[in-house]
């Protein structure tokens, strides 16, 4: 009998055994999302208790929290842009089979704001174009320089504001400047941020949409002058940005037109005692843009720049320079001479400059001996702003390239601190009635409201200059807010013509419903005489506010014609000149109780109450486990002491 009833205890703890083993999965289910130092992973530590564990939920011992690996690991395993080396990151024609792989350059759609779109990633890639395409640069959009006001009046904005064309030029100055062989094989230079500056005097005209610029076209739109590179700290770009600013506004005086045009580059400035100073900067990155440091005297950074800017900016040879991309011909004024410290071009016997690679935009560079210890290469020919406009194709993606052509209005890269949205007013002629229409400003379509006169109406422009036109593919004007063309306080520019057809919306005039605008009774908006009929002149009486009359009262009403329609403001929506009837004060609707707001230390109890209660299946399966196992030793015990005992008795039996 003793056996039977030991048999089913047996059978008893087996079922619970085998219930534990399959409640101990679904509840390490939520464990295993738990943190590192969570009480799974506590468990997972104990010897035994560890190894029986990961038997029952059917985990490895790589499984554990060490397998998920560290920051180290995982950044290994998920890299980023910056960090990411891909095979043909690095052009053929260009780095020494020593020079490690670069990330790819950026593309438009990578960069966190859209003033960052153009410029140049530092350890980028470049040239990204196709070196087969033809030097010529297709032209969709108005490219602006000026901008014309009347008959025979024009403002050249490009020498006070930032206008699409500066972006445009500056932005291809950097892609030919990262392209050349003395970049890519000068690691120095790689290393750095690279700002590209452009003089606004350099933008001659405007570029009409559709045009193709080419080699025999571009001097008419574009002066042509050669390009300098060379290295400053954020206190000496701080100095030069303040020089170009200095009487950049002031059209007699004798720095107008030093304004300059910025890629890789943004900064606010303000006006103080009569003059504009450099107020911030900043320089792009792929997390966003990042301050630059103005009293910053250690910091380096790479500036590209016309080489005829380089005495005025005080960055020429006699300063202690060097121009990267100067010719050793002793032409330029920035090319290190004998005797200065700097290294002079490597030359052979004849004196001539050894031939080199192809710097990717048609400027070869000539490479230093093979003795020498990695002197950077030098230019053969110079680079010219013309070959970085033109180039353009063959240093820049096409998708980037696409983003850099489409851009109508500034992209917000020079700005003064101060610069709220703005109101641009246009006038127009033609035949449509007041009211509301679609209008595109820099291609996009926006809400504009049209006036009795013809006068055009558009609110919120961002700060800067901008390109609107009635019809997508119609004649555009150029506002901006920097030197206040089209704006109520600024310069008027010449009509546009309404197109055939222009969908204008009438502007509805709101009526006050009675909710909105309670509509006084009748009998107290007016004084009545003692006779019933209305007094044309009422005079004040002794009581501030008139007993409403009873509807039994016999009280003849005035006809519809005799009384005198209320006057309304059409601002504030009241009436005018007539007495408010004595209202009831309504009462109150009890708001509902909102609900009780938890503080930090109870949504942290809340969560511990969650997570034990999502931890109580564990709990209750180690508890049956242990139970069980503990029964199941007790039960060998005596077992083996009963076998032992009969045994014995056994023994003295015989």
């Amino acid at each position: 009998m003793k056996r039977v009833w030991k048999r089913l205890l047996s059978l008893c703890l087996a079922g619970c055994l085998a219930g534990a083993a399959l409640a101990l999965p679904a509840a390490a289910a939520p464990a295993a999302l738990q943190p590192a130092g969570s009480m799974m992973d506590t468990l997972l530590e104990v010897p035994i208790l560890g190894d029986l564990l990961r038997l029952l939920t059917g985990s490895s011992d790589g499984s554990a929290p060490e397998s998920a690996g560290t920051g180290e690991n995982a950044t290994a395993e998920t890299a980023t842009r910056e960090t990411a080396t891909p095979e043909s990151s690095t052009p053929e024609s260009g780095a020494p089979p020593t020079q490690p792989d670069k990330p790819d350059a950026p593309k438009a759609s990578d960069w966190a704001a859209e003033w960052m779109a153009g410029s140049i990633l530092a350890g980028a890639a470049y040239p990204a174009g196709d070196a087969a395409e033809e030097q010529q640069l297709p032209v969709p959009v108005t490219l602006w320089s000026s901008v014309q006001t009347g008959l025979d009046a024009s403002i050249q904005v490009s020498l006070r504001e930032e206008t699409n064309f500066g972006d445009l030029a500056a932005d291809a100055v950097g892609y030919a400047v990262a392209s050349t062989a003395v970049w890519q094989q000068t690691q120095e230079l790689q290393d750095l941020p690279l700002v590209a500056l452009v003089d606004g005097e350099s933008l001659k005209a405007n570029v009409p949409a559709g045009t193709i610029l080419t080699a025999d076209n571009l001097g008419e739109y574009l002066e042509n002058s050669d390009l300098a590179l060379v290295v400053v700290t954020p206190q000496k770009l701080h100095d030069i940005l303040n020089l170009a600013l200095a009487g950049a506004q002031d059209p007699t005086g004798e720095n107008f037109g030093s304004f300059v045009q910025v890629s890789g580059l943004r900064f606010t400035y303000r006006q103080q005692d009569g003059n504009y100073q450099l107020e911030s900067m900043w320089l792009p990155g792929l997390e966003g843009e990042q301050p630059l440091a103005l009293d910053d005297a250690e910091g380096q950074l790479a500036l590209a720049l016309p080489a005829d800017l380089l005495v005025q900016y005080g960055l020429n040879a006699d300063a202690g320079y060097q121009n990267y991309l100067a010719v050793p011909d002793g032409s330029d004024p920035a090319q290190p001479e004998e005797g200065n410290g700097a290294d002079s071009a490597p030359q052979d016997a004849a004196g001539q400059t050894d031939g080199g690679a192809d710097t990717g935009n048609g400027s070869p560079a000539a490479e230093a001996p093979a003795d020498a210890e990695q002197q950077p290469p030098v230019m053969e020919t110079p680079l010219t702003l013309h070959d970085a406009l033109l180039g353009l194709p063959n240093n820049c993606d096409a998708e980037t390239l696409a983003v850099l052509l489409a851009r109508q209005g500034t992209m917000g890269r020079i700005l003064p601190v101060e610069a709220p949205a703005y109101t641009a007013q246009l006038p127009t002629t033609g035949t449509a009635a007041a009211g509301t229409v679609t209008v595109y400003v820099d291609g996009r379509p926006v809400t504009g409201t049209l006036d009795e006169t013809g006068l055009l109406t558009i609110e919120g422009l961002a700060p800067g200059g901008h390109t609107v036109s009635l019809t997508q593919d119609g004649v555009t004007r150029y506002v901006s807010s920097i030197t206040h063309l089209g704006t109520a306080q600024g310069t008027p520019l010449p009509a546009l013509e309404q197109p055939e057809g222009w969908e204008v919306t009438p502007i509805a005039t709101p009526t006050p419903t009675a909710s909105a605008t309670p509509t006084p009774a009748p009998a107290s908006s007016q004084t009545v005489t003692v006779q019933g009929e209305p007094d044309a002149t009422p005079t004040p009486t002794p009581t501030p506010t008139p007993a409403p009359v009873p509807a039994a009262t016999p009280t003849p009403t005035p006809a519809a014609a005799r009384t005198p329609a209320p006057v309304r403001d059409p601002l504030e929506g009241t009436i005018i000149g007539t007495t408010p009837a004595p209202t009831l004060s309504p009462t109150p609707t009890p708001s509902p109780t909102p609900e009780p707001t938890l503080s930090p230390e109870e949504e942290q109890q809340v969560q511990e109450a969650e997570q034990a209660s999502s931890m109580l299946p564990l709990y209750i399966g180690i508890g049956v486990l242990a139970i069980g196992a503990v029964t199941v030793a007790v039960v060998l015990v005596r077992r083996r002491m009963e076998e032992g005992g009969k045994r014995s008795r056994y023994h003295r039996g015989r």
